[in-house]
C-alpha cells in the first residue's frame, strides 16, 4: 500500500514584525510572536504598520496661506492734536430755583454793600459831630449844614434798608448750605425755610435762633470753624444791643444828650459794619473760602517717623569734641574686642 501524502507548507510574512513562517497545511492568519497579522501566501514585501487615523471631513481641502501684511509707516500727527481724553458730565437741565435761592447767592455782595453803607454812615456822623464842635465858636454854612444833614438821612435810610436785604440773602444762604450738608451725610433737613426765615428775621428772637441754625449743621466742621461761629453770635447779639442803646439815646432831649447821641450813632454804625465783615468771614468759611472768595485748599500733613534733628548744630566747645570723640574710640575698641572673642 502507498503511504499517505502529507500537506505540502507555504510561506508567509508578519505584516508587523516581519518574520516569515512556515506554515503547514493551509495558510494562518495571525503571527505567532507578534500575533500580527500574517499576509497571503507568496506575498513577501517589505514591512509594514496599520494605523488608523481620524481626520475631519475637510482636512484635505488646501487653504490659502495668510497674507502677510507690509510694514506701515507708524502713524504720528503733523501738528499738535487740541483734542484729549476728557470725561465730560452729561448735559443736566439745569433745576430751577427759588427767588430764595437766587437771592442767597447774593448774600456776600449785599453783605459787603451794607458794611460799605454802615461805613459811610459813620463817616456821616463823625462830619455832624465836628459841624457841631465848630458850631460853638462860629456860624456853620447853611449849604453845608443842609449836605450834611442830607448825607446822614440818606445813609441812615439805606444802611437798614441793605441790613434787611442782606438778612433775607443770608436766609437763602442758610437754607442752601444746611441742604448741602445735610445731603452729604445722607440725612434731611428737619427745619423748614419758614422757620429759618422766622427765626433769622424776627426781632428778639433772631439774637439766639441764628446760631443755633449754625451749629445744627457745623457739629462736625474744624474747631476753628465752630469758635468762628461762636465769636459771630457773640458780636451779632452785642451789634444788636448797640442799636437798640442808639435809638433809645434819641429820646434824651437836652443838647449835651444830642451831641453824645451823634458820637454814638457812629460808633453804632461802625458795629453794624464790623458784625457785617465778620457775617461775611462765617459765610465764606463754611463754603470753604477764604476771605477774598477763593477755594481753601487742604493742609495735608505728613507724620515725621524718624528723630528730630537739628538743622543747624549747636556750638559745643572743644573739650566737649574731645569727650565725644574719646567716647567713640572706646565703643570701637568694645567692639573689637567683641569680634575678636
Amino acid at each position: 500500500m502507498n503511504a499517505p501524502r502529507q500537506r505540502a507548507s507555504v510561506v508567509q510574512v508578519c505584516s508587523r514584525c516581519g518574520a516569515k513562517w512556515r506554515v503547514p497545511g493551509g495558510p494562518a492568519q495571525w503571527c505567532p510572536r507578534c500575533n500580527g497579522a500574517l499576509l497571503a501566501p507568496g506575498a513577501e514585501g517589505p514591512r509594514r504598520t496599520v494605523r488608523w487615523v481620524a481626520r475631519r471631513p475637510d482636512a484635505n481641502v488646501v487653504k490659502p496661506a495668510p497674507a502677510v501684511a507690509r510694514p506701515a509707516a507708524t502713524p504720528r500727527y503733523s501738528y499738535i492734536p487740541r483734542w484729549g481724553f476728557v470725561d465730560l458730565p452729561a448735559d443736566s437741565e439745569p433745576e430751577p430755583q427759588s427767588r430764595l435761592a437766587v437771592l442767597g447767592a447774593k448774600a456776600v455782595p449785599l453783605l459787603a454793600a451794607t458794611a460799605v453803607m454802615f461805613i459811610l454812615a459813620a463817616l456821616a456822623e463823625a462830619g455832624r459831630y465836628g459841624i457841631l464842635l465848630r458850631n460853638r465858636t462860629r456860624l456853620i454854612d447853611p449849604t453845608l449844614l443842609a449836605v450834611s444833614d442830607a448825607t446822614v438821612w440818606a445813609t441812615g435810610i439805606l444802611a437798614p434798608v441793605l441790613a434787611v436785604a442782606a438778612a433775607v440773602a443770608c436766609v437763602g444762604w442758610l437754607r442752601a448750605a444746611r441742604q448741602r450738608e445735610f445731603a452729604r451725610v445722607d440725612r434731611t433737613d428737619t427745619r423748614s425755610t419758614r422757620i429759618l426765615a422766622l427765626g433769622c428775621l424776627v426781632p428778639v428772637v433772631n439774637l439766639v435762633f441764628p446760631g443755633v441754625f449754625l451749629e445744627e449743621f457745623t457739629r462736625t466742621a474744624l474747631p476753628r470753624t465752630r469758635k468762628l461761629i461762636r465769636v459771630w453770635w457773640c458780636a451779632w447779639v452785642f451789634g444788636a444791643a448797640v442799636s437798640v442803646a442808639s435809638v433809645l439815646w434819641h429820646f434824651n432831649g437836652s443838647y449835651q444828650g444830642e451831641a453824645d447821641s451823634v458820637s454814638f450813632n457812629a460808633f453804632a454804625d461802625i458795629v453794624a459794619a464790623c458784625v457785617a465783615l465778620l457775617t461775611i468771614l462765617v459765610i465764606r468759611t463754611i463754603d470753604g473760602h477764604d476771605v477774598l472768595g477763593r477755594r481753601r485748599a487742604p493742609k495735608r500733613w505728613t507724620v515725621a517717623t524718624g528723630p528730630a534733628r537739628p538743622v543747624i548744630e549747636p556750638v559745643r566747645s572743644a573739650a566737649e569734641r574731645e569727650d565725644e570723640r574719646e567716647d567713640e574710640r572706646k565703643d570701637e575698641t568694645a567692639q573689637q574686642e567683641v569680634m575678636a572673642k
